[in-house]
């Protein structure tokens, strides 16, 4: 096993790697169609599906997006770069978007399902998004 710095300096390459990704995304979004952005974020599996990859991959996506400073307003980067992450774990993540009327106007929301459930969501919403697009394996749309 690899001394405790050599596995903090690898996992910090790691998380700065993912933190560029990231950033990457944030543009992206701007000016490429989501659904060209989707197939290119989707990666086929290393390996067997592994919680604990999973997991990782979730702590990791965390921690890039920590990097940047951002809390608020880059729910769509986040869950492309996990929707990225946990295919390549072999999860067979699910990118949603939706969207809601509120008095601010509409609003929109992203996020990545595996097994029926949100990842890295950290609150309950009292008002749903109405689902709009759906992106399974290779990026492909699914129908609702």
């Amino acid at each position: 096993m690899a001394p405790r710095w050599a596995r903090r300096i690898g996992s910090g390459v790691v998380v700065g790697r993912l933190a560029l990704a990231y950033a990457a995304l944030g543009l992206l979004k701007h000016v490429i169609p989501l659904s060209v952005i989707a197939r290119w974020s989707w990666r086929e599996p290393r390996q067997p599906r592994d919680p604990i990859v999973e997991r990782r991959y979730t702590a990791l996506a965390i921690r890039a997006r920590r990097v940047w400073g951002v809390t608020d307003g880059d729910c769509l980067q986040r869950s492309l770069l996990l929707y990225r992450l946990l295919s390549r774990a072999g999860a067979d993540p699910v990118l949603l978007v939706g969207f809601r009327q509120s008095p601010a106007g509409l609003q929109g929301h992203a996020s990545v399902i595996v097994d029926g459930r949100l990842v890295a969501e950290t609150e309950a919403e009292d008002r749903p998004f109405v689902p709009a697009f759906r992106f399974g394996r290779r990026g492909a749309v699914l129908s609702h």
